[in-house]
């Protein structure tokens, strides 16, 4: 979904110090101009995103130490959004649901700001140099063949990502029931995926085990324990089958019942480490802190 830009947000970057990133890129008014050097330039950072993991290049934004200093308007009757657009088409092939975002400042027609909103695309893209890149850090980089390789098979595997969410549940007086792990996929990538497979290593003492439901007094972020959930749901004959996950699609895996007083502990510095398998693709890794995960109250 296209967002909204306006002078007010790019200051809000500014403002906050907003550090570039594997999905963000400051680039002054002088990486637009027509030279071939700087069309090639433009090419490669944009396709560099795709490449990666997606993400905005805003143009007309000068950094110092990889944070936003100061918005540098560009020219828009020498650069308009119409000769950038030209630009960027020259990467190969072209990346669909990119979008650009002209950005009026200073209350005027000529200076503007251009974010280009650069979704992670399904197959690897060449530069107007004939070269594929990649985002690293704050930096574009070529990429090894096998890299290429991985990029391109964005299309013939799913890609799984695990989500999750803690619903902890009281009763009509408010008193506290018990509380669960709520694990969700989705599959973000183009093919469905028909067996999938996920190991969550958390701190020990985190899930309650079948028979154990007792307080957890000391958490050990290092000492970590091993689950796993499937696709498989249950029928209301107690068989079970694999239940695919279409593309752009999501389902929850599984629910792990948690310590008692999970509430009342510090989480913070634990984490859940996590990797999906799923079909033939390649296992995709994950981390997501405990302390960040969303909680919800649901009365019974």
């Amino acid at each position: 979904m296209a967002e909204t830009w306006d002078e007010g947000r790019v200051q809000q970057y500014i403002d906050d110090g907003v550090e570039e990133s594997l999905n963000l890129d400051y680039k002054a008014a002088g990486a637009l101009a027509k030279t071939d050097g700087k069309r090639k330039e433009i090419t490669k950072d944009v396709s560099a995103m795709a490449n990666s993991d997606g993400g905005i290049i805003i143009y007309g934004v000068t950094e110092n130490g990889h944070l936003p200093d100061a918005i540098d308007p560009v020219d828009r009757q020498e650069f308009s959004k119409e000769w950038l657009d030209n630009v960027i088409s020259n990467i190969r092939p072209n990346i669909e649901g990119l979008v650009i975002h002209p950005v009026s400042v200073g209350g005027t027609e000529s200076d503007a700001i251009y974010v280009v909103d650069i979704p992670q695309s399904h197959t690897a893209h060449q530069a107007l140099d004939k070269r594929y890149y990649k985002r690293v850090g704050f930096k574009s980089r070529p990429m090894e063949d096998y890299e290429i390789r991985d990029v391109m098979g964005r299309l013939q595997y799913p890609r799984i990502d695990l989500s999750f969410r803690i619903p902890y549940h009281v009763n009509e007086e408010n008193v506290f029931q018990f509380c669960d792990l709520e694990v969700t996929m989705q599959n973000t990538g183009s093919i469905f995926a028909r067996y999938v497979v996920a190991f969550l290593h958390v701190p020990c003492g985190f899930i309650a085990n079948s028979t154990d439901w007792l307080n957890q007094e000391d958490i050990d972020p290092e000492n970590l324990c091993e689950y796993s959930c499937e696709n498989t749901p249950v029928d209301k004959n107690g068989s079970t089958r694999y239940k695919p996950i279409l593309p752009n699609l999501g389902t929850r895996l599984n629910r792990f019942r948690l310590v008692r007083n999970y509430l009342h502990l510090d989480w913070t510095s634990c984490a859940i480490l996590w990797a999906v398998h799923a079909n033939n693709a390649p296992p995709n890794y994950g981390s997501t802190e405990i302390a960040d995960i969303e909680t919800v109250k649901i009365v019974d």
